[in-house]
Protein backbone atom coordinates (compact mmCIF):
# COMPACT_ATOMS: atom_id res chain seq x y z
CA UNK A 1 0.00 0.00 0.00
CA UNK A 2 1.20 3.52 -1.29
CA UNK A 3 1.19 6.27 1.31
CA UNK A 4 0.17 9.31 0.80
CA UNK A 5 2.00 11.88 3.03
CA UNK A 6 0.86 15.35 3.90
CA UNK A 7 2.66 18.64 4.31
CA UNK A 8 1.55 21.72 5.39
CA UNK A 9 3.82 25.07 5.67
CA UNK A 10 3.11 28.37 6.87
CA UNK A 11 -0.51 28.40 7.33
CA UNK A 12 -2.77 30.57 9.52
CA UNK A 13 -6.30 29.00 8.82
CA UNK A 14 -6.66 26.03 7.58
CA UNK A 15 -9.87 23.01 8.15
CA UNK A 16 -9.22 20.31 10.06
CA UNK A 17 -6.56 17.71 8.75
CA UNK A 18 -6.95 13.79 8.47
CA UNK A 19 -5.31 11.29 7.12
CA UNK A 20 -6.16 7.62 7.15
CA UNK A 21 -2.76 5.58 6.56
CA UNK A 22 0.03 8.79 6.14
CA UNK A 23 2.54 10.77 7.84
CA UNK A 24 1.00 14.74 8.44
CA UNK A 25 4.15 17.19 8.47
CA UNK A 26 3.20 20.73 9.74
CA UNK A 27 5.83 23.92 9.50
CA UNK A 28 5.32 27.32 10.67
CA UNK A 29 1.23 26.74 11.84
CA UNK A 30 -0.74 29.53 13.79
CA UNK A 31 -4.03 30.72 14.46
CA UNK A 32 -6.09 29.99 17.25
CA UNK A 33 -6.94 26.26 16.89
CA UNK A 34 -5.12 23.32 14.84
CA UNK A 35 -6.70 19.94 14.88
CA UNK A 36 -4.46 17.00 13.00
CA UNK A 37 -5.66 13.39 12.84
CA UNK A 38 -3.75 10.41 11.97
CA UNK A 39 -5.00 6.94 12.19
CA UNK A 40 -1.60 4.79 10.83
CA UNK A 41 1.19 7.24 10.47
CA UNK A 42 3.57 9.96 12.04
CA UNK A 43 2.28 13.69 13.09
CA UNK A 44 5.11 16.01 13.41
CA UNK A 45 4.99 19.62 14.03
CA UNK A 46 7.73 22.54 14.18
CA UNK A 47 6.88 26.07 14.79
CA UNK A 48 2.90 25.45 16.12
CA UNK A 49 1.66 28.59 17.46
CA UNK A 50 -1.61 27.66 18.26
CA UNK A 51 -3.33 28.30 21.44
CA UNK A 52 -5.51 24.90 21.21
CA UNK A 53 -4.00 22.20 19.81
CA UNK A 54 -5.36 18.26 19.32
CA UNK A 55 -3.13 15.85 17.69
CA UNK A 56 -4.72 12.59 17.76
CA UNK A 57 -3.34 8.94 16.24
CA UNK A 58 -4.34 5.42 16.84
CA UNK A 59 -1.06 3.69 15.77
CA UNK A 60 1.44 6.17 15.25
CA UNK A 61 3.65 8.55 17.02
CA UNK A 62 3.30 12.93 17.62
CA UNK A 63 6.32 14.93 17.58
CA UNK A 64 6.27 18.47 18.22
Amino acid sequence: MRRNDHRIDRAVRMRPVTALAADIDLDSIGGEKLVATANDGKIAGRRVRSRHVELTTVNGTIVL
